[in-house]
């Protein structure tokens, strides 16, 4: 099979050979952001996050470029001792912003009162799944899957060669 997807979430994934070592490099995503990130970052409603894509099939520039959007986490994002399949990021979002991913560079960040002075936290939170609606009516936010989904996607691909 090309590509693996989750059994429950809206998340699938493919494993791709780079060309060589150079396109390797050019390739610096952060890690997925687990609920233990989450938490200890104390990730919460309010907090900023961005996304990229090509909404309405737009590309930012000739070269094709995607767009990036940013916007506040707008519903809770880890609640312990509950799977929580979703969260919203209040991002304007349309067709075509679905399967970007939405991460977050955090630095300096105050964590329950503690500075974090000198330290950056950068994760992939999720992906951006699709348009939230409700009826009729679009809200212009992202209904994002959380990284873990990811990961466990990750986790049923087949070995290398296979």
């Amino acid at each position: 099979s090309l590509f693996v997807k989750h059994p429950t979430a809206d998340v699938a994934v493919v494993r791709v050979i780079l060309p060589n070592d150079n396109a390797h490099s050019m390739v610096n995503w952060p890690a997925l952001a687990t609920d233990d990130v989450f938490a200890r970052l104390d990730i919460h409603p309010g907090d900023e996050m961005f996304t990229i894509g090509y909404p309405l099939c737009a590309a930012a520039n000739r070269q094709g470029y995607p767009m990036l959007r940013r916007g506040a986490v707008a519903s809770p994002i880890h609640v312990p001792g509950i799977v929580l399949t979703e969260f919203l990021l209040d991002a304007p979002t349309f067709q075509g912003n679905s399967g970007g991913p939405v991460y977050f560079e955090y630095a300096d960040r105050t964590i329950r009162g503690v500075s974090n002075k000198g330290e950056t936290h950068r994760y992939i939170a999720g992906v951006v799944s699709h348009q939230r609606h409700i009826g009729d009516a679009d809200l212009f936010m992202a209904s994002v899957v959380p990284a873990k989904f990811i990961a466990e996607a990750l986790k049923r691909l087949p070995p290398s060669g296979q």
